[in-house]
């Protein structure tokens, strides 16, 4: 790889892991960077200059990956994940970049562990009620809860998170469970110890993707659960005038097909 396009692109490092090679690096040009990346073997959409401005004027760190075979950008093969740490003071997470290569509806989903329950400060962050669930037959999950996640996010406005799980959390060599989640090789690298580990999800068109999320400590850490009880049936079933509860894991029997894809 060059190192550099016109003195506007400085390399700060770069390396490879598995079947990918990566170079985090800035650029002080929306020009320089979109072609040093292009020269340098990297797929870069069209309609990426507008959005990668934003970023560049803000002075933003960028990681670029591709795969570091070749041959293989022509096969169709499962491609795995790949993990990154950065060091920030910032709960940050940029949306607006999403865009580039977002389908027509992108399942968004968030962990966060952090000393205490963590919230968007923009936009709001909301929770389903436990109450308001009954079975739909025909349903993914077997009950209105994609109905009532769509509505709360229609109703607060594209962006809205919604809180899916929140609780205490012990990160430790052992932890390979994470509520909804399997993490590729075990515990996150570099994560030990106690916090609260909350999980968020939404649902965004490329034109909603025109922001990016902030976080921020949550007003209080009250739990929320995965498991959801609801009415077998809220007439029949009935026993001693108690209705038969049934329970509901929503992580596990809700998927959506959206897929991010990089830059």
């Amino acid at each position: 790889m060059s190192g550099t396009s016109s003195g506007l692109v400085q390399i700060e490092a770069g390396g490879s892991a598995g079947v990918f090679e990566w170079v985090a690096l800035t650029a002080t040009g929306t020009s320089a960077l979109t072609t040093w990346l292009q020269d340098n073997g990297f797929t870069v959409s069209a309609q990426a200059d507008p959005v990668v401005d934003t970023y560049v004027s803000e002075e933003r760190h960028f990681l670029a990956v591709r795969l570091n075979d070749t041959d293989a950008a022509t096969t169709v093969r499962e491609i795995p994940p790949f993990q990154f740490t950065v060091q920030t003071t910032e709960r940050y997470y940029p949306m607006a970049i999403s865009t580039i290569s977002a389908a027509a509806e992108t399942e968004v989903l968030m962990y966060l562990w952090a000393a205490h329950r963590q919230e968007s400060a923009n936009p709001p962050t909301e929770i389903i009620d436990p109450q308001a669930l009954h079975r739909v037959d025909g349903s993914p999950s077997g009950t209105n809860y994609e109905e009532l996640f769509r509505e709360i996010i229609a109703s607060h406005g594209p962006g809205t998170l919604i809180t899916e799980y929140s609780s205490p959390w012990e990160w430790n060599v052992d932890s390979d469970t994470v509520p909804g989640m399997e993490w590729p090789d075990g515990t996150p690298p570099g994560i030990q110890g106690d916090g609260y580990l909350t999980r968020l999800r939404t649902l965004l068109s490329p034109a909603e993707m025109d922001f990016d999320y902030t976080f921020q400590d949550a007003p209080s850490d009250d739990e929320v659960s995965q498991d959801i009880w609801i009415s077998a049936h809220p007439e029949a079933n009935r026993r001693n005038g108690v209705i038969a509860l049934a329970p509901l894991a929503i992580f596990t029997v809700w998927r959506l097909a959206g897929r991010r894809t990089p830059l």
